[in-house]
């Protein structure tokens, strides 16, 4: 409801996006206040998924038309086909647009966002199906089947509260600037359960790799196979719950200058980009009480909670950006020429208060990390003829790698440094339109 439109690169585009990734890139446009009155209110109404109200409304504020605003809502509160599935949801994101001064605007937004929606917890598939065979259910399984508890035991869930500002100003002809900034609270509260039956319908063969039903195979050689057991009608009922809490700051400058020769077209932009990230997460263990399928009723018992956290997770993440990249357009653009630099640092810390069976680090150490990267691009577009387009860019990307107990672990191992997901790509192409771009 917030989003005013999508705007996709498909596959990779160094040229256009030189730190995006090969995959493609999505560019998300928000909303905005508009200085002109308009007005919707969308309802949907339908027996699953359904049940929901938009409204829309922007203009301007007051004679001076310096000030507009714009609120945005949504709610949506809806039954799935699965028995005791839902979707309930509010969102509300009022911003106001202030012109300062000509070529100065201001946008400040709001936005708040309650979601909660049933976790399935899936179907059960006869385990006699093998690799090379049909699927099918359960004999006597409907396919609205759920054995999920009250929407207070197994949910997903976010309540997010979120503050952004853009400022962009026009110095001069030549020199432009932004400023954005964001600011979220978010809270994700879940639990999800599993089931499963308590007798094993079928293994997967050794020598072969497919898993073949009602066979049971032994793990040692010479992997003998029995009959498997006659599969149980009883069902155990686990699950996981997660607390977790994320704080995101985020603030970014850009700076662009364009100047124009009878021979050059040249575009510069520098900027510095800030970002911190904090995540607070404790997971506990829950049991519920087992069930059959043959003569199943809803569980409404309380779930019992393991006596202990099985993750306490904290991390915290903090990067600077700096970045600076050229444009210029010769021949009257038929030959376009880029090139680039940017530099991330980062520094934080992550790791776990509690200690598990498996977890090779230390209870309650909390691992640091920090790193310098630089990376270039470059590229070149040369049109011979106004349809026609030959281009080749080079880009590189890093990311960094935000578990530092990892990173730790594998400097100490083998000597590697991990610390940055590093990424390199070379495109070239030709792009060609004929027909009035009918081809």
């Amino acid at each position: 409801a917030g989003i005013e439109r999508m705007e996709i690169i498909k596959g990779p585009d160094a040229l256009l996006q030189p730190t995006g990734v090969p995959g493609g890139t999505i560019n998300l446009v928000t909303k905005r206040p508009q200085f002109a009155a308009a007005g919707s209110i969308t309802i949907q109404a339908g027996q699953y998924d359904s049940n929901r109200v938009e409204l829309d409304s922007t203009g301007p504020l007051g004679q001076s038309g310096k000030l507009a605003y714009r609120l945005v809502t949504a709610l949506q509160d809806s039954d799935g086909y699965t028995d005791r599935t839902f979707r309930k949801s509010l969102f509300v994101a009022p911003s106001l647009t202030w012109r300062l001064a000509k070529n100065v605007q201001l946008t400040t937004r709001y936005e708040y966002y309650n979601f909660k929606a049933s976790n399935l917890e899936g179907l059960p598939i006869d385990p006699s199906v093998g690799t090379n065979t049909g699927f099918k259910l359960l004999p006597g399984i409907p396919l609205d089947f759920s054995p999920a508890l009250s929407e207070d035991y197994s949910f997903r869930r976010v309540e997010s509260h979120t503050g952004t500002f853009l400022l962009t100003a026009t110095i001069t002809d030549n020199l432009s600037v932004r400023v954005a900034g964001r600011m979220t609270e978010e809270a994700t509260p879940d639990t999800g359960y599993a089931w499963g039956p308590n007798t094993q319908g079928g293994s997967r063969n050794p020598l072969t790799g497919l898993w073949e039903g009602g066979l049971i195979y032994s793990s040692a050689s010479p992997y003998a196979a029995t009959a498997a057991p006659a599969l149980s009608t009883t069902y155990g009922h686990t699950g996981t719950s997660s607390d977790q809490h994320l704080r995101y700051r985020d603030l970014q400058n850009d700076w662009v200058y364009t100047a124009k020769a009878d021979w050059v077209a040249s575009t510069t932009m520098a900027g510095y980009a800030y970002g911190f990230e904090h995540q607070n997460q404790d997971s506990r263990n829950w049991t519920a009480q087992s069930f059959s399928t043959t003569n199943f009723t809803v569980d409404t018992a309380v779930p019992t909670p393991s006596a202990n956290l099985s993750n306490a997770r904290r991390r915290e993440l903090e990067r600077s950006q700096f970045y600076l990249t050229e444009k210029a357009e010769f021949l009257d653009g038929r030959v376009i020429a880029s090139a680039g630099v940017a530099n991330l640092s980062y520094n934080g810390y992550f790791g776990s208060k509690v200690s598990t069976a498996a977890q090779t680090g230390i209870a309650g150490r909390m691992y640091p990390g920090s790193g310098n990267k630089s990376t270039v691009n470059y590229g070149l577009v040369v049109k011979p003829l106004r349809t026609v387009s030959l281009y080749y860019g080079h880009s590189e990307s890093a990311v960094p790698t935000t578990n530092f107990q990892s990173v730790t672990e594998r400097l100490a191992q083998d000597g590697r440094d991990i610390s940055f997901s590093v990424g390199k790509q070379d495109e070239f192409g030709a792009k060609a339109q004929f027909l009035d771009t009918r081809v």
